[in-house]
């Protein structure tokens, strides 16, 4: 009650959205599935129906666009990193503790290896931090630096791909929002709910 009165007092005062679209791994516990969907609020309540792997719709879209007919969506959460392929492999891999940095980087590397796709040509990479349009990275629990090596590192040996397509985990959701709902709402508040939230607003 206390998030939806937030909502009510400060974030509808600035921004127009008819819907708030929740997903992300906490989203999908049942107890708090309820409780979002028994909320009272002046907008609508949408949940997301793949639970931890909210980004694989919003990747698979994105590769279809560009062409591709198979290709991996690589969701990096900070507590752990889902992997799927257009074609329907999904996993979880749960992020060690203490890995940060190079070795954090190499961590996601690994993961993307120990899924097998053949003649892999793009992926789409989401990450659970501020990216810019050149790819320099803000702060998360990861303690990434900005020196440019932490994207070249996650995508090491994979000498077969042409295209990387690399975005803000929630910006991502969003894009699984859209498909989603289609064309249902105005201004759809996009919340993804894990170790941590984010956030995306669809404008109308």
């Amino acid at each position: 009650s206390v998030l939806f009165r937030l909502f009510e007092d400060n974030v509808r005062e600035k921004y127009e959205f008819e819907a708030a679209f929740f997903s992300g791994g906490l989203a999908a516990v049942p107890r708090v599935r309820s409780a979002l969907l028994g909320a009272r609020c002046s907008f609508a309540i949408e949940l997301g129906p793949d639970g931890a792997f909210v980004a694989h719709r919003g990747g698979a879209y994105l590769l279809h666009q560009r062409g591709y007919q198979e290709g991996l969506v690589v969701d990096v959460g900070q507590t752990s990193v889902k992997v799927s392929t257009i074609s329907g492999t999904r996993k979880i891999h749960v992020r060690p503790e203490g890995k940060t940095g190079l070795a954090a980087a190499a961590f996601v590397s690994q993961c993307i290896e120990k899924t097998e796709v053949l003649s892999l040509q793009a992926m789409v990479l989401a990450l659970p931090c501020e990216v810019s349009d050149n790819c320099v990275l803000g702060e998360c629990t990861y303690d990434w630096s900005d020196d440019g090596q932490i994207i070249p590192r996650m995508l090491l040996n994979l000498l077969s791909i042409s295209e990387v397509m690399v975005l803000n985990d929630a910006e991502l959701a969003a894009v699984s929002a859209r498909q989603i709902l289609e064309n249902r709402y105005r201004g759809i508040l996009v919340l993804t709910l894990g170790f941590g939230p984010g956030a995306a607003l669809i404008e109308a």
